[in-house]
């Protein structure tokens, strides 16, 4: 008969790949920094299960005050905490701040959400630092964080402050402080968070969306940015466009599906009129084409 001839044992085929399902963003925030005070701390937890992809802070003091509060800190001090911090300068004031954070539910761990961080020495004046997240990743989000020359946290005067904090593009995050009126030196952290997942197969788009109100001594960004149509809202930042000495930061944010923010100038006689660019980053993802139907 004919000889014997073993099976063929075929390798196992591996399923597919399958796409993946974005979690559309939930936005959690602290509550207001719980007494009045002249340096505000405040800190938006997310639950369990939820992972931090951008965030904001929002400083307040009561209405007709003039000297109000200046944002040192809104960062990512890890996946789950947004910390903000604000001060009062030269000019006694108190008050509160909030942190806002927007989270995606992530249970199974399906999605790699990093933090990359820098930052940068100066001795005096303004300072630029700047970030990119890895080629593999989505930017979603970054902050900012100003110590003085002590490497002390920002609780005493003189100060630096932030007048920007803001995607400079799709993949990069840009951070600006400054000292106002006394020199002071000091260091500007920057944070860029990044998404992508770990085992399914995206195509994500990301597209940015400035709005630039009018000049003004407490510029604001009117309206608040919003992302384009068909895109989700993932995260946002602003800048203070800088004329003369300058307007400092006091609010930079999420809030109902756009980015909120505003400045204002500092200490008399240091009138100054700047504008100021809110800008909102959006996401969206699909599957790839179906292959063309054969004509022939």
């Amino acid at each position: 008969g004919a000889p014997f001839v073993p099976p063929i044992s075929l390798p196992a085929i591996p399923p597919p790949t399958p796409y993946c399902s974005w979690p559309q963003p939930k936005l959690f925030q602290s509550e207001p920094s719980s007494q009045p005070h002249g340096h505000p701390v405040a800190v938006a937890k997310v639950p369990a299960g939820y992972k931090i992809i951008s965030g904001g802070a929002k400083a307040d003091w009561p209405k007709g005050e003039p000297n109000g509060l200046l944002l040192t800190a809104s960062y990512p001090a890890s996946a789950t905490d947004w910390y903000a911090r604000a001060t009062s300068y030269l000019d006694p004031q108190e008050g509160t701040v909030t942190a806002f954070a927007l989270a995606i539910y992530d249970p199974n761990d399906e999605w790699d959400v990093h933090i990359f961080p820098a930052s940068a020495e100066v001795p005096t004046g303004r300072c630029k630092a700047a970030i990119d997240v890895d080629q593999a990743y989505v930017m979603t989000g970054g902050g900012a964080m100003v110590r003085d020359d002590g490497e002390n946290w920002v609780l005493t005067n003189p100060a630096r402050l932030l007048t920007a904090s803001f995607p400079s593009g799709t993949g990069t995050w840009c951070a600006v402080s400054t000292d106002h009126v006394v020199p002071c030196a000091g260091l500007l952290n920057v944070y860029a968070i990044g998404v992508r997942p770990r085992n399914c197969k995206w195509y994500p788009q990301t597209s940015i969306t400035p709005s630039e109100g009018p000049p003004a001594q407490w510029p604001k960004g009117i309206p608040p940015a919003k992302v384009q149509s068909g895109f989700s809202m993932v995260g946002g930042g602003a800048e203070v466009n800088l004329i003369g000495s300058g307007n400092l930061l006091t609010q930079s944010y999420p809030q109902a599906g756009s980015w909120n923010a505003e400045a204002k100038d500092h200490h008399w006689p240091f009138v100054n009129v700047s504008t100021l660019t809110t800008y909102a980053i959006g996401l969206r993802w699909s599957s790839p084409a179906p292959p063309a139907a054969n004509t022939k």
